[in-house]
């Protein structure tokens, strides 16, 4: 069984990681949100394709389709 970190051991963690990434100078690694990965998107000016059908269907048999997989509320589906 694999020990569990507490959520404060994690992030100190993360901050050593995110400290030697940045010491090569080559990558600039910080803790984001959504809202500034969203900003940096479309900063670069690129457009995307509309789709309106199932973008991600995951098969593992012929006809057998796993939609609604990916999806919110994992807990119930078992």
């Amino acid at each position: 069984m694999v020990p569990r970190l507490s959520a404060c051991r994690r992030y100190k963690n993360l901050d050593k990681l995110i400290h030697h990434i940045n010491l090569n100078g080559t990558v600039n690694a910080f803790y984001s949100t959504p809202s500034i990965y969203t900003e940096a998107k479309h900063a670069e000016g690129l457009t995307w394709e509309a789709r309106f059908d199932d973008v991600m269907p995951l098969a593992d048999n012929f006809h057998h389709y796993w939609t609604g997989y990916f999806t919110s509320r994992q807990g119930l589906k078992k």
